[in-house]
């Protein structure tokens, strides 16, 4: 990889935290990102509960950082799926193929994404999840093991700024 943890968290954190504004932090992490894990698009989302449907707030991508508020509506299949049969490594849940979870394929056909390998790191705060930081490649088995450790590194910066991001948006 060519970066340690202590550099790699700084770096990450300092792009995460860097903008009150969570689309340009999302576009800066991942314009830092690709020189060290795969990626064609990462998106910060929520579950809402009132509408039991997936909340998209930022996405970023090579070319542009947005933020947004697209409301993915999930099957009572979805909303119920267990997510203990997850692989889950480093608190990062590894998809090589995220059609066969229905959460991840009704997301990623409602979206019309050509996903075929996906990471997605669940946001904590006070114990409750807040959201999810979602990584895209193309390519079959792109993301590894060490993958989702460097990205586990970043559980309570994003879930800072996306927990900051929700306050502010409510005012």
């Amino acid at each position: 990889m060519g970066i340690n943890d202590n550099d790699f968290f700084r770096e990450a954190t300092l792009r995460i935290c860097g903008s009150l504004e969570i689309e340009k932090a999302l576009g800066s992490f991942f314009q830092f990102i690709q020189n060290q894990i795969p990626m064609d698009i990462v998106i910060l989302q929520r579950f809402d509960t009132t509408e039991g449907a997936m909340r998209t707030i930022a996405i970023a991508d090579e070319n542009e950082h947005s933020s947004v508020d697209f409301l993915t509506p999930l099957s009572e299949e979805a909303r119920n799926y267990d997510h203990s049969k997850l692989t889950k490594l480093h608190g990062v849940h590894l998809f090589h193929s995220p059609f066969k979870c229905p959460v991840s394929r009704e997301m990623l056909e409602f979206h019309e994404s050509p996903c075929t390998s996906l990471m997605v790191m669940p946001l904590q705060s006070d114990e409750q999840v807040i959201g999810h930081l979602v990584c895209i490649t193309a390519g079959e088995e792109k993301y590894t093991v060490e993958h989702a450790r460097l990205i586990s590194l970043l559980k309570e910066p994003f879930a800072i700024s996306l927990s900051n991001t929700l306050k502010h948006r409510s005012e």
